[in-house]
């Protein structure tokens, strides 16, 4: 062989493997990007279950407000008639003069 001859295959290989670190490198990135889109929607999922999470505690806490508001009312609605019952036992009850 000649010395060209192995001048060309120092440098073949010299390409060759620059390119082999090169795909490496690529390949790295990929790796890593594809771990970080995992991540990303392991994030989202994350996040949608903690937006149902906050609804149904939304919810539950308008259900919770529309019972304490008929409670409110029917106790308004027993303190009305209480009222009336003493008023009329006292209408009727009272002593003559």
């Amino acid at each position: 062989m000649t010395a060209t001859t192995m001048t060309t295959i120092t440098t073949t290989m010299t390409v060759i493997t620059t390119t082999m670190k090169a795909i490496a490198t690529t390949m790295m990135v990929i790796t890593t990007t594809t771990t970080i889109t995992t991540n990303m929607t392991v994030i989202t999922i994350t996040m949608t279950v903690i937006s149902i999470t906050m609804t149904t505690i939304t919810t539950t806490m308008s259900v919770i407000t529309i019972i304490m508001t008929v409670i409110t009312i029917i106790m308004t609605v027993i303190t009305t008639m209480t009222t009336s019952i003493t008023n009329i036992v006292v209408t009727e009850f009272k002593p003559e003069d």
